[in-house]
């Protein structure tokens, strides 16, 4: 059995996310185990004269939104001695939680799911899913609470 030392905690600061972070600490506590926070951001498609294009304008206002509350949820939790950090990466969630999943050797990923059904589910994916398929460890997924469907 893997010792769990090293807890990656995605986030996209939605209600599903907190719900994991809340078990994500539970566990902490009872294995002795840190917790990292890591938050994905992308930049939208932005329509230009050659199709769609990447809106580079948008890169910096994005960013600084994202690490404000980045940095606003980890002081909520800086005081806890299971709170080891946080990490913001520019990309595609599945594949920034994968990759820092194995950056930080991490023994176990806890996320939410927002638990799309149908064709949102299959327009937008499912990270947690995603991340299931490619993780380099153990993944628990936390579904949402009664109270937040």
């Amino acid at each position: 059995m893997t010792t769990i030392r090293t807890i990656l905690v995605p986030t996209d600061f939605s209600e599903p996310a907190e719900t994991a972070l809340a078990k994500a600490f539970q566990l902490a506590e009872k294995l002795g185990a840190r917790i990292h926070l890591l938050h994905a951001y992308g930049i939208p498609p932005v329509p230009d004269a050659m199709g769609m294009g990447v809106g580079v304008d948008l890169i910096g206002p994005i960013e600084r939104a994202a690490s404000a509350e980045l940095k606003q949820l980890a002081q909520r939790y800086a005081q806890r001695p299971e709170y080891a950090g946080s990490l913001l990466e520019l990309g595609d969630a599945r594949d920034v939680i994968v990759r820092g999943a194995k950056q930080l050797s991490a023994d176990l990923i806890v996320m939410g799911t927002h638990g799309r059904r149908g064709v949102q589910h299959f327009v937008l994916g499912s990270v947690a899913e995603g991340v299931v398929r490619n993780a380099p460890c153990p993944v628990l997924v936390v579904p949402m609470a009664k109270s937040q469907r």
